[in-house]
């Protein structure tokens, strides 16, 4: 099923050197401070797992959605991460994301690429590699990076290797148990099956080629597999239904709650060419114009492969609908990629009958080598790091971010303090459930399968309402929690980190004198962290915690010397 006779090249060991060179890179990428508030409900949520001996059903942190269903299907890589944490803290899981990120390149530099030198094939990965890195946190994505990687290796081996099929089961029981992206692995068998079947006649001619039994045997058994979840049909499900709730009708509002719900194409119009500033959408635009490219060239010379272009619009698609795909499109347009100019080098070398490997220009193996050299120089020094423009600026090391409030959390944990706490980033709810959870209950974190889309508006609603001194407020925060004997509701602690303090500030002049002149009291304020001026916002690295003024004096709290803070907000 080949366009043409690849000619075998005997790996050297200057084709080792280059491959090692980019998976060095690649692990030196993933590299810095743990940053992604994530990690920490995952953390907690993995705790409890260890010490209750059952995934979750219902929702274990929030006071909002008490009762709301949970279909946890992170609980794998929670329970990893739990180990890792207890192994070495954030070093051990740095580490660890970093082995998997190099490991899932390793599958992307052994896909069917025999055509190409090692040095070419390496410098047709640096695209996907910087695309990749944008979101390379220790999260459940990047295991999920590594499967797909995997998944699309056993399709390039399948034709020779059928066998090679039934590891898509083994893949699979291990996705469906770690993250809801298990469903790429359907997407790739789709485009995969459909290619067979529409070329079986040609496949029977082949010298390789696949029995249809034995692919309907593992596709079936894959599908199976999907349902080896701790929740069963519901499990396998989870990506369908959270599909659901963030599209139709829905899609407007998650797309101004979260910018990861914005779809690629909705950045270009908003913002035209200016779109292209962003290095990831930059090299998005390279790949998709590479790939249309290379197809149209394989098109005209009859030796377009069906699976790579019905692959390509799949993923072309989801991150056109959605940006945080861009790291999913990149690792399968590099493999197209790689695919296609293999493709084309050894139909362009059948018909010259010569090696067009010696008259390769040496000026682009050099570019390629200073290149990767250039990049694994300025991450240690931390050039490459202060260069790439994201919310939070990241420093090479094995530490944490200064950002996360745990301090305050600390100092909620005090006896006599609220026991449910309404957190204005979703960052600081995690940090406050890994510290105080499920014994006092947040407002909202991240997690989109217990959050209803009311509960994220009303929690948007809040957020504008303490910035606006709204007394209404108060009725929003405390709706779902229960009256005690004399009919009052506590009014949750609110946890304020320093950079929404300053965007209220930038709406309300003088915000915190009037803040702290009303219903609320700072009883906790902590600045810390250098102030960053070359983001796309000022970052402030610190957190606040108000109480009521009635709280405050009940539990006879000083006031917090806001003075540091106040000069830190002030314009400079």
């Amino acid at each position: 099923m080949s366009p043409a006779a690849e000619p075998p090249i005997t790996p050297s060991p200057a084709d080792h050197f280059w491959k090692v060179s980019l998976l060095l890179l690649t692990f030196l990428l993933g590299c810095f401070d743990l940053s992604n508030g994530d990690i920490w409900w995952h953390l907690r949520t993995g705790q409890l797992i260890w010490e209750r001996g059952e995934v979750p059903q219902t929702d274990w942190f929030t006071f909002t959605n008490p009762s709301a269903p949970w279909t946890d299907l992170h609980w794998g890589f929670q329970l990893a991460a739990v180990a890792l944490w207890g192994v070495g803290g954030s070093a051990a899981l740095i580490l660890a994301k970093s082995f998997l990120g190099s490991a899932t390149f390793a599958f992307c530099l052994s896909l069917r690429s025999k055509a190409l030198p090692s040095w070419l094939l390496v410098g047709l990965w640096v695209p996907s590699l910087l695309i990749f890195a944008g979101r390379y946190y220790v999260r459940p994505e990047v295991v999920s990076l590594l499967l797909l990687a995997a998944t699309l290796w056993i399709f390039s081996r399948a034709e020779e290797k059928p066998r090679y099929l039934w590891f898509l089961p083994l893949l699979q029981l291990i996705w469906v148990n770690v993250q809801g992206l298990f469903v790429l692995q359907f997407v790739v068998m789709a485009c995969f099956g459909i290619d067979f079947f529409a070329t079986a006649r040609q496949a029977e001619r082949a010298t390789a080629y696949i029995p249809t039994k034995t692919l309907i045997a593992s596709y079936v058994t894959t599908l199976v597999a999907s349902l080896a979840n701790p929740y069963g049909v519901q499990g396998t499900l989870l990506p369908y239904t959270l599909f659901q709730r963030v599209s139709g009708p829905h899609r407007a509002f998650y797309r101004r709650y979260s910018a990861e719900f914005r779809g690629t194409g909705e950045f270009i119009s908003e913002f035209g060419l200016g779109a292209f500033q962003d290095l990831t959408i930059l090299l998005l635009a390279c790949l998709f114009t590479a790939c249309c490219g290379t197809f149209a060239w394989l098109f005209l010379r009859r030796a377009l492969r069906l699976y790579r272009l019905l692959l390509f619009m799949a993923f072309t698609y989801l991150t056109w609908q959605m940006s945080r795909n861009s790291v999913l499109f990149a690792i399968v347009a590099g493999a197209i990629l790689t695919a296609n100019i293999s493709d084309i080098t050894a139909l362009v070398q059948t018909n010259s009958r010569e090696s067009n490997r010696s008259n390769l220009p040496q000026i682009l193996r050099w570019f390629v080598a200073a290149l990767l050299a250039g990049f694994m120089i300025s991450l240690p020094t931390g050039i490459y790091h202060q260069t790439r423009r994201a919310a939070i600026r990241r420093h090479f090391g094995f530490g944490e971010a200064a950002w996360f409030g745990h301090d305050a959390a600390k100092f909620l944990s005090q006896t006599g303090m609220p026991k449910h706490i309404y957190a204005t980033h979703e960052g600081q709810a995690a940090v406050c459930l890994y510290h105080l959870g499920p014994e006092k209950r947040i407002f909202v974190d991240a997690r989109l399968e217990t959050h209803t889309r009311e509960t994220l508006q009303r929690y948007l609603q809040i957020r504008n309402q303490i910035a606006t001194f709204d007394p209404a407020v108060i009725d929003n925060l405390t709706r779902e929690i229960t009256p005690d004997a004399t009919g009052k509701r506590e009014i949750p602690a609110i946890v304020v980190d320093n950079n929404t303090l300053l965007l209220f500030s930038a709406r309300q002049p003088g915000f915190l004198t009037n803040l702290t002149q009303g219903l609320w009291r700072c009883v906790y304020s902590d600045t810390h962290g250098p102030v960053d001026r070359q983001m796309f916002w000022h970052i402030r690295n610190g957190t606040s915690v108000f109480l009521t003024r009635e709280k405050t004096a009940e539990l006879d709290l000083p006031t917090a010397d806001l003075s540091a803070i106040t000069s830190l907000l002030s314009p400079r």
